[in-house]
């Protein structure tokens, strides 16, 4: 039963690599569900558990963030007037 734990907490252990912003590499040990981690493995074809927590992770960030903007939907006001063909013109460059 101990040996269980223990190869289920080192089978949990995660350690997060550097991340493009230089951020520092973290051990950190969770407790995650075995068939839950080996059928996210499988699903997202990753060598790794660490790999498939990386990346569910990043996954779940994204999700949020796309979450925080749809909030704004409704909430910024439309002029009817606008007419963008015509902004777009505006910007080009004349050849010479």
């Amino acid at each position: 039963m101990i040996a269980e734990a223990v190869e289920a907490e080192a089978a949990a252990s995660v350690r997060r690599e550097s991340t493009q912003s230089g951020g520092p590499a973290m051990a950190t040990n969770l407790a995650i569900d075995d068939q839950l981690i080996d059928e996210a493995r499988r699903a997202g074809n990753h060598a790794t558990d660490e790999d498939a927590v990386a990346a569910a992770l990043q996954q779940y960030v994204r999700w949020r963030k796309q979450l925080q903007i749809l909030e704004h939907f409704g909430t910024i006001d439309h002029d009817p007037t606008y007419d963008y063909k015509k902004m777009r013109k505006l910007d080009r460059i004349p050849e010479p």
